[in-house]
């Protein structure tokens, strides 16, 4: 039977419950932020200011004046959160440098999609003026399917700590998942820490679950082909 170490199961739940106060402070203050433009009339003034610029770069331009601020207002939240709360609670081992690149990168990813959604949102208004909400839903529900089923080959990759064989081995058999009858699924390999110290056992763990799911759909493959005839 296995015994839990008491001390980690109090530094557990601590870590989960400061979590959770700062999680509800950052959606509060964010609130507060955006009621701030609604309730003194900037959100107004600035997009009669932007009125001369094309309706899509107008709506990119509104974006990022308004979400930039944001971000930096939330930062030394989310620097809290993420890099000090871990170690304090040795929930982690993340250098500083790869937090601000891991920071950086979702930035970007962040920037790139919830633009896309952005002018989306505003092309549909202005298409359906009546049935937006309608043609919305169905297009985020679209966008969901695909996001879900491409971050684990095409996002997460980005945040790996890894060599380059094994990022392409975890990918590979995180593909290999998807389809029915895999002995595991291959994304336990995500388990792998985004600290360039991570432990070495965790990459083995990637390549071993990889290179059993390749060698798992090898043979699947091998005998789902049919036999060739030999020539006389």
């Amino acid at each position: 039977m296995v015994e839990l170490n008491p001390r980690r199961q109090r530094l557990a739940k601590e870590y989960a419950r400061t979590q959770r106060r700062l999680g509800l402070a950052e959606t509060l203050l964010s609130a507060a932020y955006i009621g701030v433009w609604l309730a003194t009339g900037l959100a107004v003034a600035l997009g009669s200011y932007l009125a001369g610029l094309q309706n899509w770069l107008r709506i990119a331009a509104l974006g990022a004046a308004i979400g930039a601020p944001l971000y930096v207002v939330t930062l030394p939240l989310a620097f809290y959160r993420g890099y000090k709360l871990p170690h304090k609670y040795e929930q982690g081992n993340q250098t500083v440098r790869d937090w601000w690149m891991d920071q950086l990168k979702a930035l970007l990813i962040s920037v790139l999609l919830g633009g896309f959604v952005l002018e989306l949102l505003y092309w549909l208004l202005a298409w359906q003026p009546l049935t937006w909400w309608l043609w919305l839903g169905a297009a985020l529900l679209l966008f969901n399917v695909l996001l879900t089923n491409l971050a684990p080959l095409v996002i997460v990759p980005i945040f790996l700590r890894c060599s380059r064989w094994v990022r392409s081995l975890v990918i590979c058999s995180t593909a290999c998942s998807r389809w029915p009858h895999t002995p595991k699924p291959a994304c336990a390999a995500f388990t792998l820490s985004t600290s360039a110290a991570a432990p070495k056992v965790q990459t083995l763990h990637s390549w071993a679950w990889a290179i059993r799911a390749a060698l798992y759909w090898g043979i699947r493959c091998c005998k789902s082909s049919p036999p060739t005839k030999s020539r006389p």
